[in-house]
């Protein structure tokens, strides 16, 4: 029994390891991503299009999505994240979009075409989500719903390959907003809008 119990335990730290080696890796594969890809894109928008700032994109946003109905907006560093309850796309522990959300797909596919600006879609989950084993786990989850979202934006053409990147971080990134802790938006999926805003005096 001692025995079984010790084996157990090993197999438990073992997947805790291999998703926290598995969760680096991908950082630090889109970290290059980005370091080749993003960064010539924003010089070269900044240089050749008309400056946009974070606020005027988040009011682009809001004017035609709205802000009830499990839209919440952050401002963060990097750009604007627009956060969506993951029941607005997604059925529970199903990664196959709903065709109930497809409109709003389209929209904020127009959103980002005419803002210009590379977009990351992050998959996150609550300990809800678990499924029972690594293979099956949020992390698998998470990275699968940000896919199908990336893929069906690209699918409407409105929207270069290029400008849109996927990841997973299953239970990883608990929500956060600018007051207290959303512990109801864990289970989200979020719209990072890359905009680092510039340097003024």
């Amino acid at each position: 029994f001692k025995r079984q119990f010790c084996i157990e335990r090993i197999v438990v730290l073992f997947n805790r390891i291999a998703k926290i080696l598995y969760l680096s890796l991908l950082v630090i594969f889109l970290v290059q991503k980005f370091s080749y890809s993003l960064e010539p894109q924003l010089s070269a928008g900044v240089s050749s299009q008309k400056y946009i700032s974070t606020d005027k994109i988040e009011q682009i946003f809001k004017s035609n999505l709205g802000t009830t109905g499990g839209i919440l907006y952050t401002k963060v560093p990097r750009g604007l994240v627009v956060s969506f309850d993951s029941g607005i796309f997604f059925e529970n522990e199903s990664v196959e979009l709903k065709d109930s959300s497809k409109d709003l797909l389209n929209k904020i596919s127009v959103l980002i075409s005419e803002i210009g600006k590379p977009c990351v879609i992050e998959g996150n989950s609550t300990e809800r989500n678990e499924r029972g084993s690594f293979t099956n786990s949020n992390l698998e989850l998470t990275i699968e719903r940000a896919q199908n979202v990336a893929h069906y934006i690209v699918q409407t053409k409105l929207v270069s390959l290029n400008q849109i990147y996927a990841i997973g971080f299953g239970k990883l990134m608990p929500f956060r907003d600018n007051v207290d802790y959303r512990d109801d938006m864990d289970n989200r999926i979020d719209f990072v809008i890359i905009n680092y805003e510039k340097y003024q005096r």
